[in-house]
């Protein structure tokens, strides 16, 4: 699997790119402390913070042309409440008088630029936020079941209540170009960046996990949750980008359980531990300027949430909440049941109906991506359950890929390209308007003690050369899905507001390769 650096979601500059001829040579030379004046440290290292912090407040200035007569945030000590320093003294006329108590100093100016005080001069350049709405000590308490004799959960939500634990509020890095116990000036601390000399580029945090959802909305309060892995983004209008990411996470299947997520609030709740796909949206403009200062993501932070609401189990059956430890007859999430809805694996969920088993490494597709009528009919977020462990003899269905519907908050299980087990499913180009092709990458025998599904299909039936079945572990080819729009699985026609029939995910077969 493909853990994206732990547990933070990060921005790439193409800015300080590496000026060594080669990765050997790099290498070599970060066996020493760098040179500073060749290799600049990143944004978010320990160095550079120590830069800002002295006494003097420190101003930054954009020197490039589309800069130009644009405000920028004054870093600095208690009298920069606020404070912006200004390129162009015409933009400064425009707005408010200089604000008091201000000492700025501009990095590589020969005179410090004017300061000002404004708001919108602020958006010009950093782009907006959400509304924010703080969160009480007292519904942190409850939710989060947070234990005050323990010193990080003490601290935790100090931070929180007082608005510091907000959605790309951290700054500091878990990256590190190189193991910081080996480089000079580079401090190996608990929540401290470490040797951020990166070769080919700076790194900025988005989000990271733990993180709490500030905006006032209907997921206020609400965690970024589990290990960040498959994601993809999109425009959700002319100034909001969306980055959609999946949280893998393993439910009570291994050590730890996330917090439950609530699905189909019309139709009888039901609620999933495990895996979550969450999307933050960022304010477009803020986004592309934001490697040029060393602000925190929450200044752009438009919006947070699940993204879907809606969630459909391999039945066509709106997956609805289980029946205690007996079966449940409809409305099972078919991952964690066999076909009858009986609970197939080991422990049950401490505080949630369902587990949603490591989600893995998925990605974002777009209608039509390959020309007009080509590809897939729906904007879709494409991810799938990668492995799972079953209590010793069970039966059970497997685990399946989902296809999020972005436009209407839907997830959908998809059987049509098998139950087995997927590392990462991609379209391909079918180069016709009548078909959708998939690229399979996953596991053959994704499931730990099979042996009970496999001596009830040796019991019924053997393979075509008469022997038995067996475990199939790690053998894995690869494969592809090809399947036919606008068909339901008997191969009829389908309705046309069949999403998955429209998008050729009912009627279609996998293919290995010769």
């Amino acid at each position: 699997m493909k853990l994206l650096l732990a547990s933070a979601i990060l921005a790439l500059a193409s800015a300080n790119s590496n000026e060594y001829a080669d990765e050997g040579e790099f290498q070599m030379a970060n066996e020493q402390p760098l040179d500073r004046d060749n290799h600049v440290q990143g944004w978010g290292s320990a160095h550079s913070k120590a830069m800002k912090s002295g006494k003097d407040a420190k101003a930054e200035k954009y020197t490039t042309p589309e800069y130009e007569g644009k405000a920028t945030k004054v870093f600095g000590g208690k009298g920069a409440k606020g404070a912006y320093a200004s390129v162009d003294s015409a933009a400064h006329d425009a707005l408010v008088e200089p604000a008091e108590d201000v000492a700025a100093q501009s990095l590589g100016a020969p005179e410090a630029p004017e300061l000002f005080d404004g708001s919108s001069a602020a958006a010009a350049t950093r782009g907006v936020s959400c509304a924010k709405k703080s969160l009480s000590a007292e519904y942190l308490l409850d939710r989060y079941d947070v234990n005050m004799t323990i010193p990080g959960h003490a601290r935790a939500l100090g931070m929180a209540a007082n608005g510091n634990l907000g959605i790309g509020s951290t700054t500091q890095l878990i990256p590190e170009a190189n193991d910081a116990s080996r480089v000079d000036d580079a401090l190996v601390v608990d929540g401290i960046s470490g040797d951020t000399r990166f070769p080919h580029g700076d790194l900025k945090a988005l989000f990271t996990t733990g993180e709490l959802n500030m905006c006032d909305n209907e997921f206020h309060g609400d965690s970024y949750t589990g290990v960040p892995d498959g994601m993809g983004a999109y425009l959700v209008d002319d100034s909001t980008l969306r980055v959609v990411v999946q949280s893998e996470s393993y439910g009570p299947v291994t050590r730890y359980e996330t917090w439950p997520y609530p699905t189909n609030k019309d139709s009888g709740l039901a609620t999933f531990t495990g895996s979550h796909v969450q999307y933050t949206d960022f304010d477009r403009l803020g986004l592309s300027n934001f490697m040029h200062h060393d602000g925190p993501a929450s200044d752009i932070v438009k919006g947070f949430g699940q993204v879907a609401k809606t969630y459909y189990n391999l039945a066509g059956d709106r997956v609805g909440p289980r029946n205690g430890e007996d079966a449940t007859p409809s409305g099972a999430h078919y991952s964690n049941t066999d076909a009858d809805g009986n609970w197939a694996l080991v422990k049950f969920p401490k505080k949630a109906d369902w587990n949603m088993q490591s989600l893995c490494s998925s990605h974002l597709e777009e209608k039509h991506q390959w020309g007009p009528g080509i590809g897939l009919e729906d904007d879709m977020y494409i991810t799938n359950e990668e492995w799972i462990t079953y209590a010793p003899g069970s039966s059970f269905v497997g685990i399946s890929m989902h296809a999020m519907d972005l436009a209407n908050a839907v997830d959908y299980a998809v059987g049509s390209v098998t139950v087995s087990g997927w590392e990462k499913i991609v379209e391909l180009n079918p180069a016709h308007t009548d078909y959708v092709v998939l690229s399979l990458s996953g596991y053959n025998g994704a499931y730990n003690n099979p042996e009970g599904e496999i001596d009830g299909r040796n019991a019924e039936y053997s393979k075509p050369d008469g022997t038995d079945y067996v475990d199939p572990k790690n053998v894995c080819p690869a494969r592809i899905y090809i399947g036919m729009k606008g068909k339901m699985e008997d191969g009829s026609d389908a309705p046309a507001d069949d999403f998955l029939a429209r998008n050729g995910l009912r009627y279609g077969k996998v293919y290995g390769y010769a």
